[in-house]
């Protein structure tokens, strides 16, 4: 799961008033209408952690021996290429980097 706030930081004090001369907060916040920009910021962002992950990977031996091997990258690009969908125009999508 992934969670961020597009909150300005501050904004909220989080406490009770105390007296009757307590100042009303505000908030700037995105409007539903304009975040669709930094929702597909933080998906490519998590997608290109997750390609980081599978190809900059290289062996390595923990604990005890336990051996945990890289992750091919020519079954990478093939299991990448198998998802991909060719659309109408000839522009292939889907998940996955193209060539990588």
């Amino acid at each position: 799961m992934l969670a961020f706030s597009t909150a300005n930081e501050g904004a909220l004090t989080s406490a009770f008033p105390d007296g009757t001369d307590a100042e009303y907060e505000t908030m700037r916040l995105i409007p539903w209408g304009r975040i669709d920009p930094f929702l597909t910021a933080a998906v490519q962002a998590v997608d290109e952690a997750v390609w980081n992950a599978l190809v900059a990977a290289r062996d390595m031996t923990g604990r005890d021996g336990h051996r945990s091997p890289a992750l091919p990258h020519d079954e990478i690009r093939a299991a990448v290429a198998r998802t991909r969908v060719a659309r109408p125009d000839g522009v292939a999508q889907g998940r996955g980097r193209p060539g990588s």
